[in-house]
């Protein structure tokens, strides 16, 4: 998993939030005001500018 989108403003409560704290790796949580299906259909039009030839982004070292 890369991250969370919350849709509809939804944000965690704190017991929620403790948990995420507590993982050992970073888990990137954002909310966003609109809904699901207009979310989605952003997400999908994001162009990756990742390829496996540009290793300095994929291994910045």
């Amino acid at each position: 998993m890369s991250g969370i989108v919350l849709t509809g403003g939804l944000v965690p409560e704190k017991p929620i939030l403790k948990l995420i704290e507590g993982l050992s790796s970073i888990l990137p949580i954002i909310s966003v005001a609109e809904g699901t299906y207009t979310v989605t259909n952003a997400i999908g039009k994001i162009k990756s500018k990742i390829y496996a030839k540009t290793l300095k982004k994929l291994n910045p070292q």
